[in-house]
């Protein structure tokens, strides 16, 4: 580069006497040549110049090891023998200080993906950056000399990594970190990721993830605490370069302190920290099942905190060693990464199908606003315990009944008359709205859904009847009488409900419901009547006919209190159902598209009779050697709800439906105890 400088500067300082010998009859022209390119001479010798001046960052000893990612106002690199402001995309060089100025901040991204972020006036020294190709001579080293940093580690081993700060040397042993330097210059060494180890007064702490130790000049680092709320000048920091704030939660910060509890936890800890990716956390899960099965809850924890993409396939890895432990190892892994509940859970199940129910339960009593999503994948796995699984979820989460019976519906469509005869006994108050979302599902089996939630919840038989109509109208008639004959004692409300809700199938709904109870016959007609504003003449003379009955006595029958209240009711019933209905809409979209994401597939359009979208593909487990020992805890046994089927009833077979009886799964969560760790001596 220099000597193409050299070349250029040389041609164009040519001075007028050229112009004449080469061109003798246009002289004045090459004149004018002459100067135009002696100014170009001069702007090229500037340019070569300052290429000189840019080359002294790059002077030996100052290499470059990464560059500005963001930066926000002023930012300034020091260099031993330059000082320069700071611009997106700067190099940024080994022995290179970072300095901040009050409402300035930086991200810089190293090498090795390593990132470091600086918040406002802090001062950070870049000090020893080795990448070596193999990794085993790598290092990274900086100094914190005041202000607040965030560390994230790249690419090198985990113990590649070291920070010094004026009262303490910080050993990185995980990914995310948080610095501050306090106006006494104390050290406070937060972990959000991993572990750390702090060293200070010839002492040193361990810091796992969750928790923070303060190191002073000449003292030994404190006690690991948990981390308290950020302070203000981190979350300037996080506000200024746009980025999410760092939390861990209880369970989070309980995973690596319970594993590290005993000497033989402490180094499968080391070794699941020292993981890079998923495969290798993997294998080193697989190894560690095979000496540590007892440790099985607890290791899923910490791997599924540390690589978190990997929680189902960890949680799933586990099971397989210790299939009794399904529902605690699911529910281990589901408590570090709760947006991941679902998909976790699927997985074990796909592992132990047989547990289903207790596995869908386990997981969401620590996830419980995934109790949808969750009774979907756990369905889909296992789709011949879909009533036990609605069941067991509902009662973990009984606010999210009926999003939860559409959910399990949708993936198990054949089963909708149990499912919702399962949901309404572990949720009785939201009986009509599950009605509702069943039916909105499969319209097709409205009258066993009806039916069958009746029974759950007798005293609610009219709303439910006017819900699922409301999901299937022209089913209105049977559905009125398939709940009547369930619930015959709310015959008239029944009609009632199910004929403002379908006014113009008012004459079939009320001769199909009297036909199953004749002796309600007046009532039935008159309220009908009332409600709806159809003819009296035609409903009168089409429950007669239905019952066998003359005119006079079905109109004499009725008891003008009774009509009142019946109509009064049947009001509320049909608005209710109209809300029902709306959310049942809303419920059957989420949970095809929730099925769909369970299949991996694209969720088709929801609609009335929806099926499942295609084949479940059960989780590929690590084969686990033969003899791997197996360390069996005691383990309460798991009771399946049994679900008898609800077959579809009509207003002529007069035949009672089988009562269905739903045992309350009752699942008790792991029990996570938090234990700080003990500063160790050095």
């Amino acid at each position: 580069m220099v000597l193409f400088w050299i070349f250029i500067w040389r041609y164009v300082k040519l001075d007028e006497e050229i112009g004449p010998r080469l061109f003798r009859k246009q002289r004045q022209y090459c004149l004018g040549l002459a100067v135009m390119m002696r100014f170009i001479g001069r702007i090229t010798g500037f340019i070569f110049l300052a290429t000189l001046a840019f080359q002294v960052h790059a002077a030996p000893g100052e290499v470059a090891v990464g560059n500005a990612n963001k930066i926000v106002a002023a930012v300034r690199g020091v260099l031993p023998t330059n000082s320069r402001t700071l611009v997106i995309s700067d190099a940024v060089y080994s022995n290179e200080v970072i300095n901040t100025d009050d409402g300035s901040a930086a991200n810089l991204v190293f090498r090795d993906n390593t990132v470091l972020s600086v918040g406002a006036n802090s001062s950070v020294t870049l000090d020893n950056f080795v990448f070596d190709p193999d990794g085993k001579n790598s290092l990274v080293a900086l100094s914190l000399t005041k202000g607040v940093m965030r560390f994230v580690t790249g690419n090198l081993s985990k113990d590649r990594y070291s920070i010094k700060t004026p009262s303490a040397v910080i050993g990185i042993r995980g990914t995310v970190v948080r610095i501050s330097i306090n106006k006494d210059k104390s050290t406070v060494t937060s972990v959000f990721k991993g572990a750390a180890t702090v060293r200070s007064g010839g002492r040193t702490a361990r810091v796992r993830a969750g928790f923070s130790s303060t190191a002073r000049q000449g003292q030994a680092p404190s006690q690991p605490q948990r981390t308290p709320p950020t302070p203000p000048e981190v979350k300037v920091m996080q506000a200024s370069l746009e980025a999410t704030e760092d939390v861990v939660t209880d369970n989070q910060a309980a995973a690596g302190v319970n594993l590290g509890a005993t000497p033989a936890g402490e180094a499968l800890l080391d070794k699941i920290l020292a993981v890079k990716d998923s495969t290798e956390l993997l294998a080193v899960v697989a190894d560690a099942m095979k000496t540590n099965a007892d440790l099985a809850v607890l290791i899923t924890a910490s791997a599924a905190f540390e690589v978190p993409d990997a929680a189902a396939q960890v949680a799933a890895s586990v099971v397989a060693t210790s299939p009794e432990l399904a529902s605690q190892i699911a529910a281990s892994a589901a408590s570090v990464k709760l947006e991941g509940a679902a998909e976790i859970a699927g997985a074990v199940t796909n592992a132990v199908p047989n547990s289903a129910a207790a596995i869908a339960s386990s997981v969401t009593t620590v996830a419980p606003d995934s109790a949808a999503a969750i009774a979907s994948s756990v369905t889909t796995a296992a789709p011949e315990s879909a009533a036990a699984i609605a069941s067991s979820v509902t009662t973990a989460a009984p606010a999210s009944a009926a999003a939860i019976a559409s959910s399990v519906t949708t993936a198990a469509p054949e089963s909708a008359a149990a499912i919702a005869s399962s949901v309404t006994t572990a949720a009785p108050g939201s009986a009509a709205a599950i009605a509702s979302s069943v039916a909105t599902v499969v319209p097709s089996a409205g009258a066993a859904i009806a039916a069958s939630v009746a029974q759950a919840a007798p005293t609610a038989a009219a709303s439910i009847a006017a819900s699922v109509a409301a999901a299937a109208p022209e089913a209105a008639a049977n559905i009125a009488s398939s709940v009547a004959l369930a619930v015959p004692s709310a015959a008239a409300a029944i009609a009632v409900s199910v004929s403002v809700v379908a006014p113009t199938s008012a004459n079939a709904i009320a001769a199909s419901v009297a036909t199953v109870v004749p002796t309600a016959s007046g009532s039935i007609t008159a309220a009908v009547t009332q409600a709806t504003g159809s003819n009296a003449s035609d409903v009168v003379a089409a429950v007669a006919t239905a019952t066998g009955q003359d005119a006079t006595t079905v109109q004499s029958s009725a008891s003008a209190a009774d009509v009142k209240t019946i109509v009064s009711n049947a009001t509320t019933d049909a608005g209710n159902a109209a809300i029902n209905s709306t959310q049942a809409q809303k419920n059957s979209e989420q949970s095809t598209g929730q099925l769909a994401s369970n299949l991996g597939q694209t969720a088709p359009a929801a609609g009335p009779g929806l099926t499942p979208v295609g084949p479940v593909t059960p989780a590929v487990l690590p084969v686990v050697p033969a003899g791997t020992p197996v360390v069996a805890p005691v383990v309460a046994p798991v009771v399946t709800p049994v679900v008898t089927p609800v077959a579809i009833v009509t207003p002529v077979v007069q035949v009672r439906p089988p009562v269905i009886v739903t045992p309350v799964v009752r699942v008790r969560p792991p029990v996570i105890v938090v234990r700080p760790p003990v500063a160790s001596p050095s």
